[in-house]
């Protein structure tokens, strides 16, 4: 016996394929999470470092994987833009590669990262 989708709402599991509303959805999320990269990514080499002070007792700890490292980088720039008088520490997920530590010293000078 075969069963329409009203009928079966779960045919999609048994067909091993998504309903194409859904797979348009997921492509549409991809495209834009891709876009907001570049578009970061390209605006970031416009910014300046906005050094931390490591010898400071406030610590800021953060922690940032290989995906994140544009946002987090904004997201501590513009803390430090308001108050420069903390040491940040990073910790990594697991995901950081050398080229993302070095884009993070060159644009928060004085920061600590551990992987």
């Amino acid at each position: 016996m075969k069963f329409s989708p009203r009928q079966n709402p779960f045919l999609f599991l048994k067909e091993k394929r998504l309903p194409s509303i859904i797979s348009l959805h997921f492509k549409h999320i991809i495209f834009v999470r891709l876009f907001w990269d570049v578009i970061l990514r390209f605006a970031l080499t416009f910014t300046r470092g906005i050094p931390s002070n490591p010898q400071s007792k406030t610590e800021l700890h953060c922690v940032v994987g290989q995906e994140r490292v544009i946002i987090g980088i904004f997201a501590l720039k513009s803390f430090l833009r308001f108050y420069q008088d903390v040491r940040v520490v990073i910790h990594g997920d697991g995901t950081l590669g050398q080229k993302n530590i070095v884009l993070l010293k060159k644009h928060i000078p004085g920061v600590q990262v551990i992987t």
